[in-house]
């Protein structure tokens, strides 16, 4: 099967491009393959003949499925963790080790928009035993119930079915029909960008600084759908002070509010650097 099907990445630096080739004759066409990511397919193409590709624009944390015309599997790629993972990620997992090695105790940390927990900068680390104590936030009930079940066996984590904005009160939170969309956002027309319709739930919020006031946390991953650098430039300077480390999403944010979040960051010693795909990482110097 490996001289028959031959799959090749290229990385240009921002996105990781997935070329599969199909080589032989004898392969049972025509073939359903599947590209699947957080057990979500997110694209799927027939091959008919022989001596033909497809290509996906960006394969980074995709599983590779291939089933023939009899209905057996006759591929399963499992995205593994390499050099072609995102820089954060990558990052984040150095930073870890060290953090231990210095330290002498694993770091503790704060996932805001955890989701399902199925990805996230923040889970290769998790796999690989080096992160300490951790409170994961997710608001959407469906996917906050998914993200329960996937950690209660790990007493190192907490769990709060919250938003965390510039209220301490219930606010408004939008999301799709099912509530579980990862798009889902206090901003409505950053969820519209992914989904055609909204509904509104009040759903209680926290600030930035009352959640750190309650724990204690070296380290924070934000995924808020463009509310991530509202949440950063927040927090006071002393909790700031005491973060070593952060991962947010930059793809819903203007240039202004880059360039201010990076100047705060860089006063407060931290070393910005953008990383693949969506998603920027500070690390302090």
């Amino acid at each position: 099967m490996t001289n028959d099907i031959i799959i090749s990445y290229n990385d240009d630096g921002n996105n990781l491009t997935t070329k599969i080739n199909f080589l032989s004759e004898n392969l049972n066409y025509p073939l359903t393959v599947y590209f699947t990511s957080t057990n979500i397919i997110i694209w799927e193409t027939t091959i008919k003949i022989s001596n033909t590709w497809c290509l996906l624009p960006n394969g980074r944390n995709v599983d590779i499925r291939i089933i023939d015309n009899n209905g057996d599997l006759i591929l399963n790629k499992m995205w593994l963790f390499n050099s072609k993972s995102d820089t954060c990620e990558i990052e984040f997992i150095k930073w870890c080790q060290n953090f231990y090695l210095v330290n002498g105790y694993k770091p503790n940390g704060i996932v805001i928009g955890a989701h399902t927990g199925n990805s996230g900068e923040w889970v290769e680390s998790y796999k690989q035993n080096l992160i300490g104590n951790t409170l994961l936030i997710e608001p959407n009930f469906k996917p906050f119930d998914k993200l329960v079940s996937n950690y209660q066996h790990d007493n190192r984590f907490n769990f709060k079915k919250i938003v965390v904005s510039e209220s301490d009160d219930f606010v408004d939170f939008y999301t799709d029909e099912n509530s579980e969309s990862e798009s889902s956002s206090l901003i409505k027309n950053n969820l519209l960008k992914n989904t055609n319709s909204s509904i509104c739930h009040k759903i209680k919020s926290v600030t930035p600084n009352n959640l750190f006031t309650n724990f204690t946390t070296d380290w924070l991953h934000i995924d808020a759908e463009g509310y991530d650098a509202k949440i950063l430039l927040m927090i006071n300077d002393v909790y700031l002070h005491k973060l070593k480390f952060i991962i947010w999403e930059h793809i819903h944010l203007d240039d202004d509010i880059k360039i201010k979040l990076k100047e705060k960051l860089e006063f407060f010693n931290f070393k910005v650097i953008i990383g693949l795909d969506y998603n920027t990482f500070a690390i302090k110097n």
